[in-house]
């Protein structure tokens, strides 16, 4: 495991941020105090917003009365059972929303100051504005309003474009009239203005087209079951009043259309049979005047023969003014549609017994309507109403070739049925030919007059159907409010901003720890690297160098730290250890002076010897005097014998010292020398331990030169002085094995009133 990845794990640990929270308790309690504050005041000063809901049910087209029953071969054709999916689209629609705002006003938003809180007003504010005539329909952006009025009304006004100011007035009086980039304003108190008191109001000044953008982003429109033609509507606002007038205008709006929709099919179909009813009128005047002509040319013509032979003819006749009646519905459909005035007109007519036709037409009439929907809130290259159309020209072309193929086969069965009829006329032969031509003429007649009284029955329907439009939406729950405010419960909101209080110290020292450079606890050490930890040295005040006989917490570490080393020299033999770090001021030679004065005092003999040989500090640390010579003039002089180089350390029984001497001006090729080695096979001879005090690992390499003398290494890293990518520096030293036996002391931990230790990690 790399040190990279083990850098501040023990972060994200439980105890982890336990150990954060008992050391930077006060900043938490703080925080969280602080949030706490911030949380109650926001809940006091923001507005409690209420859900408002309202439900409708679209009624089917052919469902408006009873009465129009036998209206539905006309009148099913001019609508189709209302779709809800596509009624959703129109009651939410930006024609809808927009008819909304001309009609409420709501384009105003007004705001009043009252203390710490703003409150929404929709009714009762204390100014109103008035922009130019036809500003709003053109207006883009939406324009903010500040007036603050004092107790003697005079009004400071300043008008804002997101934050750009845009015009402002000082000390002006009511009514108040201004020029600005966007027109002219007026502004005026109203009733609702407390009289001697100050006012500080805001207005948000929307177009008509912005304000139904806003609300179709508040206003959800839903389908509560996929089985129903329920539409559900609900819109949260801090103003009650102010939703519920929304939403109940949305369904009277969204019904005046369908109104308007509806009504003017029903006046196309009133139109086209006021037109065949003048034309079959036209006809059976002319079939009259024959009767009249034939009658005074032949004479009168007994009507109880007349009545007789229909008797006889009832079955033949009824078929064949049935098919004579279909035939001149099928004319009348088909000039309807090749007539391109009528391209995108309902088909106002049914064809009878003709099932596979009557769906046809009805799907046909469907389509219709929806381009009429689409037209009113669609643009013209929208790509639903280009398909809609695309279809609406499949289909009529259908229709066109299902009619002609229709009324040619009515065609052979009137053929068929005249030939029966003046078969059975036939069989009469006692019967004059004047008979039977008068016969053929009160026959048309009697078609003609079924014709006209059909039609005339219909224009009637039509007309009640016009007068008696029903609203597409039936209302199931006008506007009503929830009981409970939306959102977030005060508790919960609370809950919130005490969380936050505490996550964000939180935050904040995890991110600063794993930002930092340098490490600060025993622990993180332990978590970062592999290398076994041999002990720690406390931060504590201490009067001379040698602690280590003393009575104070580090004297108990340093024999604790005594203890492992003994463990980890396990060896009869292993007797050398050399303590180095990775900078000088780490502590380095004050762990290795109270190191070798610790193991001298189990009767030990100990010898201290400084071998940072570029930048001696041993022997100032010890006081030991310049004129005691040391380790480079023996290594450089053969004059110079062991005996002269070793003093006593007068405090320490069993401690000798060897001191680094002058700096030598070759001190790698002293340290690689044969001297060394051989020094060192006698001083195994005179002493159980020897500690080496070493050059620093990261500014030379003399350390490592030195391990082949050694049997075991300490590396000495200090808090908030060892920077963290110089623990990953001793961690490659350790898994590389550069140096024998590496374990760290940790310098600089805080006193705590115990200590304790396992060494359980094995050394490579």
């Amino acid at each position: 495991m790399s040190t990279e990845k083990k850098i501040g794990k023990d972060i994200f640990t439980f105890d982890g941020i336990v150990k954060i929270i008992k050391a930077n308790w006060p900043w938490f309690l703080a925080s969280i105090l602080l949030f706490g504050i911030l949380g109650g005041l926001y809940i006091y000063i923001k507005p409690k917003y209420y859900e408002t809901k309202a439900n409708v049910v679209i009624a089917q087209d052919n469902s408006q009365s009873s009465m129009m029953s036998e209206v539905a071969d006309l009148g099913v054709m001019f609508g189709s059972a209302g779709n809800v999916d596509d009624e959703i689209f129109i009651i939410s629609s930006h024609a809808v929303y927009k008819n909304v705002a001309k009609n409420l006003g709501v384009n105003k938003m007004h705001w009043v100051r009252e203390g710490l809180k703003k409150k929404f007003m929709y009714k009762g504010y204390p100014v109103e504005i008035y922009p130019q005539p036809g500003m709003l329909d053109t207006l883009a952006h939406s324009l903010k309003f500040k007036i603050k009025v004092d107790s003697k009304e005079r009004v400071d006004i300043t008008m804002k474009f997101k934050y750009h100011t845009l015009a402002k007035v000082k000390d002006a009086t009511f009514p108040v009239s201004f020029d600005t980039p966007y027109g002219n304003f007026l502004i005026t108190k109203t009733d609702a203005m407390p009289v001697g008191e100050p006012v500080n109001t805001s207005v948000l000044l929307m177009g008509y087209d912005d304000t139904a953008e806003y609300l179709a982003t508040t206003i959800k429109s839903v389908i509560p079951s996929r089985r129903s033609n329920v539409i559900s509507l609900s819109m949260i606002s801090p103003s009650t009043p102010y939703a519920k007038a929304v939403l109940n205008e949305v369904i009277s709006e969204y019904n005046r259309r369908g109104i308007e929709v509806s009504n003017q099919k029903n006046q196309k179909t009133e139109s086209f049979i006021d037109e065949r009813i003048s034309l079959v009128f036209q006809d059976l005047n002319d079939t009259e005047k024959k009767i009249q002509e034939y009658q005074e040319k032949h004479g009168s013509i007994s009507l109880t023969d007349l009545e007789y032979n229909y008797k006889i003819r009832s079955e033949v006749e009824t078929r064949l003014f049935n098919a004579q009646t279909q035939g001149e519905l099928m004319s009348v459909a088909e000039d309807f549609l090749s007539n391109p005035d009528n391209a995108y007109e309902l088909i106002p007519t049914s064809l009878e017994g003709i099932h596979s036709l009557q769906g046809a037409i009805a799907a046909y009439n469907t389509l219709i309507m929806k381009r009429i929907r689409l037209l009113n809130n669609a643009k013209d290259n929208n790509m639903a109403l280009t398909q809609v159309i695309q279809q609406i020209d499949a289909s009529r072309k259908n229709i066109q070739e299902s009619i002609a193929k229709a009324r040619k086969s009515n065609e052979v069965l009137i053929g068929e049925l005249t030939r029966k009829a003046n078969s059975t006329l036939n069989s009469f032969g006692n019967m004059p030919e004047h008979e039977r031509m008068f016969t053929d003429l009160y026959r048309e007649r009697q078609v003609k007059a079924e014709i006209y009284v059909f039609l005339l029955k219909r224009r009637e329907e039509t007309a009640m159907m016009i007068a008696n439009a029903i609203p597409k939406a039936e209302i199931i729950d006008e506007a009503y409010q929830l009981s409970e405010p939306a959102g977030r419960s005060p508790i919960i909101l609370l809950g919130a901003f005490l969380f936050l209080g505490f996550c964000l110290p939180l935050g904040l020292f995890i991110f600063l720890r794993m930002i930092r450079t340098k490490f600060n606890s025993r622990e993180e050490v332990e978590n970062m690297v592999d290398v076994p930890v041999l002990g720690e040295v406390a931060l504590e005040e201490s009067s001379g160098a040698i602690i280590a006989n003393s009575r104070s917490s580090n004297a108990e570490l340093f024999r604790l730290m005594r203890a492992n080393l003994q463990f980890v020299l396990n060896g009869t033999e292993d007797k050398v250890v050399l303590v180095t770090s990775t900078t000088s001021g780490e502590g380095k030679s004050f762990v290795s002076v109270n190191l070798a004065a610790s193991l001298a005092l189990l009767d030990k003999k100990v010898l201290l010897i400084g071998m940072d040989i570029r930048k001696p500090m041993l022997a100032e640390y010890l006081n030991i005097t310049d004129s005691q010579k040391g380790l480079t003039q023996y290594l450089s002089s053969p004059d110079v014998k062991l005996e002269d180089i070793i003093c006593h350390e007068p405090n320490i029984n069993n401690l000798d010292v060897i001191t680094a001497g002058p700096i030598p001006p070759n001190p790698a090729e002293l340290l690689n020398s044969q001297v060394v080695d051989e020094l060192f096979v006698e001083l195994r001879k005179m002493y159980d331990y020897i500690i080496v005090d070493t050059a620093p690992v990261g500014m030379v390499s003399d350390t490592f030169t030195l391990d082949r003398i050694a049997d075991a290494a300490i590396y000495v890293v200090r808090i908030n002085c060892t920077l963290i990518k110089d623990l990953k520096f001793v961690d490659t030293i350790y898994n590389d094995a550069r140096l024998k036996k590496l374990s760290l002391v940790v310098n600089g931990t805080k006193l705590k009133k115990g200590y304790g230790y396992g060494y359980g990690n094995n050394h490579k």
